[in-house]
């Protein structure tokens, strides 16, 4: 019997093309049946939890960013995961990338913020517009980041920092 029709009071979900789509990253362990959690952060995003980005490091760790202030890292040669400290007080997180410069740049509601994945010491960058309600995508290039911001009415426009002074 399939489980589905012996359940009257649970939703089930089909997380089977969200997975299938990420078909060549480490979904499963390699000695059982059970998912990793890249795939659980992937199934989770099809199952309504708000996981709002996944990036790997330099050194090949997954880190997952949901809603909350806290990010989850998973390395998929050693099979270990945690969850970092808080990271922000400010809000959600809407986007974490993996700079050229091997950092973690993270998109808030309102800042941005840059984490060493080796060390998790972050910096917060407190120089955006006073309008800025959230940040989006974070593109570290060179010297600078080049970040999305949402205001009121949708005042939406890109900023360019630099990565060091924040200016």
């Amino acid at each position: 019997a399939h489980i589905g029709g012996e359940l009257t009071k649970v939703d089930m979900v089909d997380v089977t093309e969200a997975l299938t789509a990420h078909a060549a990253e480490p979904l499963f362990y390699r000695t059982d049946h059970h998912w990793t959690s890249l795939a659980a952060a992937y199934a989770f995003a099809i199952a309504g939890a708000n996981v709002q980005g996944v990036a790997v490091d330099q050194d090949g760790n997954y880190w997952v960013a949901g809603d909350e202030t806290f990010m989850y890292c998973y390395n998929p040669y050693t099979y270990q995961g945690f969850a970092t400290g808080k990271v922000s007080n400010s809000g959600s997180f809407y986007e974490i990338t993996c700079g050229d410069d091997g950092y973690l740049y993270v998109g808030t509601r309102p800042n941005i913020y840059r984490i060493d994945p080796r060390t998790q010491e972050f910096k917060r960058y407190d120089t955006l517009p006073s309008w800025a309600k959230m940040t989006g995508g974070v593109v570290q290039k060179g010297d600078y980041l080049y970040a999305g911001v949402n205001g009121d009415q949708n005042n939406l426009q890109v900023i360019v920092l630099h990565k060091e002074t924040g200016k």
